[in-house]
């Protein structure tokens, strides 16, 4: 476990044991520049890993040169209200049922050596859905543990995602299980790195919705044959008597080939501003200056004078969230519903697979 970074990182897994040939792209790329996004998230992050320690992080202190605000401090609340005391946070697991250089730092784990159960916690502080259900990330560290506690097969493992800013699913979401569901889950994980990291033999690349974060999207050869043959396939119109089963292949082919595309065109224009950036000339490109909001140059000031000329320049005083207070342990649940509800939402199609019918069945979701 020497360095900082696992050349086999549980955090990358789902790439690998989605695509064999995107380990050995990523590791021959220069690190990634951090981005606006990935800087944000760090910031979250280290709050609530501050806040797990017991070290209170006050409004508007400054990290990493961003201001810490009210969303990152109901996070923090919310990740502390899920875990609990006790456990260990950022703790290094070695897990070499993957393979002898596959080491992580989980969130927070947390063994009850007399109920025989394993719980396991990671923080994503970005928007986008993250799924606890055979999480690769997760199963990597709780395979380490259960190793290092010589537990059973038996023994109950609870993998938990907190994401406060996923709006599109429960904010805490746990997948339990046993030690003995995620060694075969791990073992069939081991046996793709294992033909991923086998330099003796040729490592094909494969497409689908993995792409659309995959850092090695932009030197993909795979990538960009298949976009090229995508866009090839949407300029022929032939027209064809639809059926209920010809629309659901069509709709399923062309909602990966839109997120085919959509991982392509990110990773160009990530390369294209970083040629421009370097001075070099790009057609039909440039980099544009944006157009910020128009703020006051002194808030207070300007009150004072819509005071003075009978103006109110204040804001409206609204409420927080009830999800907020909730968080926050200001109201409880049964005052919370008395105060709120939520208004009908509109019905909107859904695309259910394979995955989504497994994890309905396995029951062991909330």
């Amino acid at each position: 476990m020497s360095g900082f970074h696992s050349s086999i990182a549980p955090s990358s897994l789902h790439l690998t044991n989605a695509c064999l040939g995107s380990w050995g792209l990523i590791a021959g790329m220069p690190p990634q520049p951090d981005t606006p996004e990935t800087i944000e998230g760090d910031v979250g992050h280290w709050v609530a890993l501050q806040t797990a320690m017991g070290i209170n992080v006050p409004l508007g202190t400054k990290y990493r040169d961003v201001e810490v605000d009210d969303d990152m401090l109901d996070g923090a609340r919310l990740w502390m209200n899920t875990i609990g005391a006790g456990g260990a946070h950022e703790a290094p697991i070695w897990i070499p049922d993957i393979h002898p250089d596959c080491w992580g730092s989980a969130d927070f784990w947390k063994w009850d050596e007399a109920n025989q159960i394993l719980y396991v916690a990671d923080y994503k502080y970005g928007h986008l859905y993250v799924d606890e259900f055979e999480n690769e990330q997760l199963m990597a560290y709780a395979s380490g543990i259960l190793r290092a506690m010589n537990a059973s097969n038996y023994a109950k493992v609870l993998l938990t995602i907190v994401q406060p800013r996923c709006y599109q699913a429960k904010s805490v979401r746990t997948w339990t299980t046993t030690a003995g569901v995620i060694r075969e889950h791990i073992a069939r994980i081991a046996e793709r790195v294992r033909m991923a990291t086998d330099l003796s033999q040729p490592v094909l690349c494969t497409t689908g919705s993995h792409c659309t974060l995959c850092p090695a999207r932009e030197i993909c050869k795979t990538l960009q044959s298949g976009c090229n043959n995508v866009m090839t396939f949407s300029q022929h119109a032939d027209s064809i008597n639809m059926t209920p089963g010809t629309a659901s292949v069509e709709a399923q082919l062309v909602k990966e080939a839109i997120k085919l595309l959509e991982a392509r065109y990110s990773g160009l224009t990530t390369r294209i501003e970083s040629y421009i950036k370097e001075g070099k000339r790009v057609p039909n490109w440039e980099m544009k200056n944006g157009r910020s909001n128009l703020a006051w140059n002194d808030p207070d000031k300007a009150i004072i004078e819509g005071d003075a000329i009978g103006v109110n320049l204040r804001k409206k005083i609204e409420p927080i969230t009830p999800t907020q207070a909730k968080d926050r342990k200001l109201l409880d649940e049964e005052t919370v519903s008395k105060l709120a509800s939520r208004p009908p939402a509109p019905q909107k199609l859904a695309f259910v697979n394979t995955f989504s019918i497994r994890k309905a069945l396995s029951g062991e979701c909330s």
